[in-house]
């Protein structure tokens, strides 16, 4: 009997316990467990993804990178630029800094500002830095510049403010050029220009102010070796002339197997002050006329002219004449023709384009041209004369001529306007107003006879 009892009732007991309330109470845990996993999660990651900030406005400032050679002017630009996320900018201050050794800044440029945006004095070259600039921004004003000016001691301020922040007329807002530097090279070698921001941000006129991320691209300036301070032409004014040397009318100036380099008017030397590049050379004196004018026909037209001198060519051959065109005035290279008027064959008008010009002329045996200003002074700093087809001008017609007339050749053909004018008129060997191989083939001709 003991036995029979005890194990009927163990079974009874076991299965009412275990079974019926474990299963009811996993179920109740699973419900809780999906409810808690699909619904809670879900909800709260829509809301943080809601919520997310939204991107800085952010803008870009960048300087440009040139060459000089030494002596040569050039400008950076500073240029605003790569907006993003709705950045505009109308407070802006910023430092420019670069190598006073290698360049000079010659001028501060800033952009074309209206209204109430403007330009902060700093930014211009009227002051020596003080210890109060080097206290307020020792970033960029050192101890060692008190006493010196910006453009001496290699670092420029420049600062844009908005007073009317109410109007969104006065602000940057979309890629721009906002300031320049005009650098001169001095010495040979590299400066970086790198830029320093003090201030970028918006300030609207109800709302507080906005920083703007700026990211700064540095430009630099590479200055290369000086140019050639002298030429290597027939006749230079720097170099066969001694500064009192006087020609009257009619004398001659310089002659050699090619031309006669001839006064017309009396001449004499003009001091420059400075050189001045022309070309691939430098020069600083030139050849000046007596200020007599003379009524001539020239093309046509009666003009007064002052004819400064002529070149007559002994044989064919390229004549290259170095002066200047000034500003407002005529200068022509003419033939005279049989009725004593004047036919030009090259004519600068000084009122479209001047500056400093080589004019070069085909010449053949026996030809004279005159070089003449219109009630100005022609001013000759070099006389050149080379064979048609002395490519490099050594005096001497060669094979290294017919190679390097293959070369210009073929950068003809691909574009006529490559070559320069003496380049041009010395390998059109056949004057047919083109280099190709015909005129390499004539020098080689020439060479073989």
């Amino acid at each position: 009997e003991t036995t029979t009892e005890t194990t009927t009732e163990a079974p009874t007991t076991t299965t009412e316990i275990t079974t019926t309330t474990e299963a009811t109470t996993t179920t109740e845990e699973t419900t809780e467990t999906t409810t808690e996993a699909t619904t809670e999660p879900t909800t709260e990651s829509s809301a943080e993804a809601e919520t997310e900030p939204v991107p800085a406005p952010s803008v870009s400032l960048e300087a440009d990178s040139i060459t000089l050679e030494e002596g040569e002017t050039g400008t950076v630009s500073i240029s605003l630029k790569n907006f993003e996320n709705g950045a505009s900018v109308n407070n802006l201050t910023f430092f420019v800094l670069y190598d006073p050794e290698t360049v000079t800044a010659e001028e501060a440029q800033l952009v074309s500002l209206d209204g109430s945006l403007y330009t902060a004095t700093d930014n211009v070259n009227d002051f020596t830095i003080t210890s109060e600039h080097v206290a307020y921004n020792p970033e960029y004003y050192k101890e060692d510049m008190i006493g010196k000016t910006p453009f001496e001691a290699g670092v420029v301020k420049f600062a844009f403010v908005c007073t009317d922040f109410s109007s969104g007329l006065y602000e940057f807002n979309s890629d721009t050029t906002v300031a320049a530097l005009t650098f001169k090279g001095v010495s040979a070698g590299s400066t970086p220009v790198s830029i320093g921001v003090v201030d970028c941000n918006s300030i609207p006129g109800t709302a507080e102010v906005t920083r703007v991320s700026c990211e700064t691209v540095d430009g630099a300036v590479t200055v290369t070796g000086a140019v050639v301070a002298e030429c290597p032409y027939s006749f230079t004014a720097d170099r066969d002339l001694d500064t009192s040397d006087t020609y009257s009318a009619g004398n001659t100036v310089y002659s050699d197997g090619y031309i006669s380099y001839n006064a017309v008017l009396s001449l004499s030397v003009n001091e420059g002050t400075s050189s001045a590049r022309i070309g691939s050379y430098s020069y600083t004196n030139s050849l000046k006329c007596s200020s007599t004018n003379t009524s001539v026909v020239l093309d046509g037209s009666t003009k007064n002219m002052r004819i400064h001198s002529s070149v007559t060519a002994k044989k064919d051959c390229v004549v290259t004449i170095v002066t200047t065109v000034p500003s407002g005035k005529v200068i022509a290279a003419a033939e005279k023709n049989s009725d004593g008027t004047y036919t030009s064959l090259k004519y600068y008008d000084g009122s479209s384009s001047s500056g400093n010009v080589e004019i070069v002329l085909r010449l053949s045996a026996g030809q004279t041209v005159y070089l003449m200003g219109q009630a100005t002074n022609p001013l000759v700093y070099a006389v050149n004369a080379a064979a048609v087809g002395d490519i490099n001008n050594n005096s001497k017609t060669e094979l290294t001529d017919a190679v390097q007339i293959m070369q210009y050749a073929a950068r003809y053909a691909e574009d006529s306007s490559s070559l320069t004018e003496d380049e041009f008129a010395a390998a059109d060997i056949n004057g047919d107003g083109a280099v190709d191989k015909k005129d390499a083939a004539l020098i080689l001709k020439q060479l073989i006879a």
